[in-house]
Formats: structure tokens, sequence, C-alpha cells
């Protein structure tokens, strides 16, 4: 998945995080991100994304902004 993509879904998403409960935003994280990993040593983080998780949510948003805008 490309960096573009990634960013676009985040955003598309970003407006409802706010509404959401904590255990709701734990799951969509969960849905999002395959692996975190910290080298300690040299400090730099990597995330890992799923790519089915990153676009299904977007897309589920899409649909039901849809939805409530007709």
């Amino acid at each position: 998945m490309r960096r573009a993509e990634v960013e676009q879904a985040l955003a598309a998403f970003d407006p409802g995080w706010d509404q959401l409960s904590p255990k709701d935003r734990s799951r969509a994280v969960r849905l999002r991100v395959e692996r975190v990993a910290y080298d300690g040593a040299a400090g730099p983080v990597a995330v890992t994304f799923r790519t089915c998780g990153i676009r299904t949510p977007a897309a589920e948003q899409h649909e039901q902004r849809a939805t409530e805008a007709a």
C-alpha cells in the first residue's frame, strides 16, 4: 500500500474519531495496525498497517456518509 493511500484512508476516518468510545477506538486501531516495532537503541518506530484494515473502515465511512446525505 502506498503512503498516499494510507494518508487518505486515515484522513477519511479522522472526523469520527472523537465520537468513538475508548473500546471502539481500540478496535479501530487493531483493525488498521498489524505491527509496531521500536528500536530502543536507535530510536525509530516502524508501523505496519493492514491493507484491508485501512481500506475497509474508510470505505464504510464513505458509504455511511453517502447514505446519510441522501
